[in-house]
């Protein structure tokens, strides 16, 4: 598989990326990343930074992208009950 084209602003946001899973502790071995796509440009950078650190990074981990379809989500946000402060 070959990488995919970088420019500088997607090499610095892998590397922010890989700081905060570093800072944090977030991915271990055996861990499945799961990644919402809405199929904006952000969560496909999201996708692509991550699949790029997965081979590099020293854990093993695998990856599900989950496709999130924002217009069922809004029909169904509109049958949800409103919480009003009492």
């Amino acid at each position: 598989m070959g990488y995919l084209y970088y420019n500088s602003s997607m090499i610095q946001i892998e590397k922010n990326i890989l700081r905060a899973i570093k800072q944090y502790n977030l991915i271990e071995n055996g861990d499945v990343v799961a990644i919402g796509l809405s199929v904006g440009k952000d969560s496909l950078a999201m996708l692509v930074c991550i699949a790029n650190i997965k081979k590099y990074y020293n854990k093993k981990f695998d990856i599900i992208a989950i496709v999130v379809d924002e217009d069922k989500i809004k029909k169904a946000a509109k049958n949800l009950p409103v919480l009003k402060n009492s």
